[in-house]
């Protein structure tokens, strides 16, 4: 005889793990970024140097336009979400987005430069833009 499950691995299938690994990736990434510029450690490693000696900083033109780069990335996962959809399906546009995702969040992790640290964002911020344009099925 086959033990009971608990409750929530009756309701917690395959799809649904998928779904809020997605949501949640929308979450960590929306939020991160706020705390993170704040640390000294983060300014040390990715700030601009003055010089020898000299404080590294973060211009705010830097925190400007890595503010603005996951509103570009949702833009044009927005816009191409339809057409992804309608060519591959909602299903494989998903598993798609779910791989551009971890490419973004591979960079992020990986980089030791401002700008590629920028780029990872971006292609992270397009994967959810899917998600923002057509949740309903999912």
């Amino acid at each position: 005889m086959a033990p009971n499950k608990p409750a929530m691995f009756k309701v917690l299938t395959p799809r649904l793990v998928r779904v809020y690994l997605f949501a949640s990736n929308f979450g960590y990434d929306n939020n991160w970024w706020s705390g993170v510029i704040a640390l000294d450690r983060f300014v040390q490693d990715y700030g601009k140097s003055h010089g020898p000696g000299e404080a590294r900083t973060l211009p705010s033109s830097w925190l400007s336009a890595a503010s603005g780069t996951p509103l570009v990335g949702w833009i044009l996962g927005c816009a191409l979400a339809s057409y992804l959809n309608s060519r591959f399906g909602r299903k494989k546009t998903l598993v798609i987005l779910c791989i551009i995702a971890l490419v973004g969040m591979i960079i992020q992790c990986a980089v030791a430069n401002y700008w590629a640290l920028m780029v990872g964002r971006l292609i992270n911020s397009f994967s959810m833009g899917k998600p923002i344009q057509s949740p309903q099925p999912y």
